[in-house]
């Protein structure tokens, strides 16, 4: 078989068409799959990139609800410094009506801020395990603006009970100077 010039030439244009056809149409197609693909995929995450915020967001603004219904369930009013004594004789009386043996209760140093003023409270007495339990439920029950800084109970064993020595370090949280309540209130 002689192949002639002609048909050298022939198979050279029907080469140089088909470079011509994958580089002009085929190529391009391949590279635009490509990128279809490659963008589907950068979709796709996006998606669930988005879900996920949506979800967490969802989470969050639940958890600030709940947060914000539960500081308003613990609103607590104020009272005036001026009523120190009276709080004294009420803490006296919760203690004695637990069974406590009140040792001493002594307000301590304060500190004035420009939302509160804070007074330091100590407390000792006598009483059992159990009524010293009742004595802080019902302390916290009635005074929610008092707060608890420490707390040590050592045993006293005596023939007919276990009884112990209650320490108690309390802050009262009073209203600022020039307030008779409501400080406690979103301000």
């Amino acid at each position: 078989m002689n192949l002639k010039s002609v048909d050298l030439m022939g198979v050279g244009m029907v080469a140089v068409a088909i470079a011509g056809m994958y580089i002009g149409g085929v190529r391009p197609l391949q590279l635009a799959y490509a990128d279809t693909v490659s963008l589907k995929a950068e979709l796709w995450v996006a998606k669930n990139k988005m879900a996920e915020q949506k979800s967490s967001e969802s989470r969050a603004t639940e958890t600030a609800q709940q947060l914000t219904q539960r500081l308003e369930d613990l609103d607590i009013e104020l009272s005036s410094i001026d009523q120190m004594n009276t709080r004294l004789s009420r803490v006296t009386s919760i203690a004695e009506d637990a069974g406590m043996t009140l040792e001493s209760v002594r307000p301590g140093a304060e500190v004035r801020t420009d939302r509160y003023r804070a007074v330091a409270i100590s407390l000792v007495g006598r009483t059992g395990y159990v009524e010293a339990g009742n004595f802080l439920e019902e302390l916290l029950r009635q005074f929610p603006d008092t707060g608890l800084e420490g707390i040590r109970f050592e045993r006293i064993k005596t023939d007919d009970d276990i009884t112990g020595r209650l320490q108690l370090s309390m802050v009262w949280y009073a209203a600022p100077d020039g307030h008779t309540g409501g400080a406690g209130k979103g301000g």
